[in-house]
């Protein structure tokens, strides 16, 4: 993915949210409370109070009343980090966190490809089934006689 350069300071601030919970993901400062954005890059990560100091009457300003920030990343990132990355943290690798023979058979069943989905229409999943030990413990299947096949996987 292109990256736009890093702008010139005497740039304006075009974004800053701020009354955040955010977390950077660097180990020596985890957690900030605002972030300032400048031409596509963070111009700064820190309390509100610094961020507040690069506003200008042209910067968007967002209270984010405690809302949570959190690095951008790609669905096969995120989906990776919600699944073997948790099953990693908490040292199960073994028996989950991936679909394999031998591995607790833990997984929901999605109306969509989210790697195909347009990032807008994301919020727009469905859960279909969820499946905990093996068992469904939740169903929401479209009407289609039951043990009846469903559409191919590509």
């Amino acid at each position: 993915m292109n990256r736009p350069p890093s702008p010139p300071p005497s740039e304006p601030v075009s974004l800053a949210i701020v009354n955040a919970h955010v977390w950077t993901g660097e180990p020596t400062r985890p957690w900030a409370g605002a972030v300032a954005v400048r031409a596509g890059r963070l111009a700064a990560v820190g309390s509100s109070a610094e961020v507040q100091k690069l506003v200008t009457a042209a910067t968007r300003v967002v209270d984010a009343h405690g809302a949570m920030v959190v690095p951008g990343s790609t669905i096969e990132e995120a989906l990776r980090a919600y699944t073997s990355g948790a099953a990693y943290a908490e040292f199960q690798e073994h028996d989950k966190g991936t679909l394999a023979p031998g591995k607790l058979a833990d997984f929901v069943l999605l109306d969509r490809d989210l790697t195909r989905t347009p990032a807008a229409e994301l919020r727009n999943a469905r859960v279909l089934m969820t499946v905990a030990g093996g068992t469904p413990v939740y169903e929401r299947l479209p009407q289609q006689g039951r043990g009846s096949p469903g559409p191919a996987a590509p």
